[in-house]
C-alpha cells in the first residue's frame, strides 16, 4: 500500500505543479494585457459573471470537492499495518523492530527448537502472531501446544512492548523432516 500511496502522492503533486505553473503563465499573460495561452479567459468571464450561488453546478463542484477532501482524509487516518513494533527501553533508548524482522526470528525459533517441524511461516499482524508450522506426519499430537510456547518464547526474548497473541496452526502433511 505505501507504493501505491506514494504513486498517486507523486501524480497528485506533478499535476497541482503543473497547474500552479499553467495558472502563474496565465496570470503573467493577463498582466500584460495578452491573450490566453490555454485558459479561454473571456468565455470564462462571461459564464462566470452569469453564475449564482444558488446555482445547481456551483453546488456539484462544492459537492465533488468537499467529497474529494473527505476520502482523502479518510485515507490517511485509517489504520495501516504497523512498519515497526516498539521493543522495551532499555536505557531510555527507543528501539524498533519490523514485522518481518519479527516474522523470521519466529520461524528461525520454531524451527531450530522442534525437530519435527519440517516448515515453519509466521505472518505478524497488528496485535497477533499467527504461525503455520509443518510437521513430519508421524509426529506426536503435542505439537501444538509446544509450538506455542516457542513462539512466546521468542517474542518475550525480543521484548515486543505490545502483547501479540499467538495462533498456531499445524499441518501433516510432510513426509519427512528438511
Amino acid at each position: 500500500m505505501r507504493a501505491l500511496d506514494r504513486l498517486l502522492a507523486l501524480l497528485g503533486g506533478l499535476a497541482l505543479a503543473g497547474l500552479g505553473a499553467l495558472v502563474a503563465i496565465e496570470a503573467g499573460l493577463r498582466a500584460a494585457d495578452r491573450d490566453a495561452l490555454v485558459i479561454p479567459r473571456r468565455r470564462w468571464d462571461r459564464s462566470l459573471s452569469d453564475l449564482e450561488w444558488t446555482s445547481s453546478t456551483l453546488e456539484l463542484v462544492a459537492i465533488i470537492t468537499i467529497a474529494a477532501g473527505a476520502i482523502l482524509l479518510l485515507l490517511q487516518v485509517a489504520p495501516r499495518r504497523p512498519r515497526r513494533l516498539a521493543l522495551e527501553s532499555i536505557d531510555g533508548r527507543a528501539a524498533w523492530i519490523t514485522p518481518a524482522g519479527v516474522r523470521r526470528v519466529v520461524e528461525r525459533a520454531v524451527l531450530d527448537a522442534h525437530d519435527d517441524v519440517a516448515d515453519a511461516r509466521a505472518q505478524v499482524q497488528r496485535r497477533r502472531v499467527r504461525v503455520k508450522a509443518t510437521v513430519v506426519a508421524s509426529a506426536d499430537d503435542g505439537a501444538p501446544s509446544r509450538i506455542g510456547p516457542t513462539v512466546a518464547a521468542a517474542l518475550d526474548a525480543l521484548e515486543v512492548e505490545r502483547n501479540l497473541r499467538v495462533r498456531v496452526r499445524i499441518d501433516r502433511n510432510q513426509d519427512r523432516v528438511r
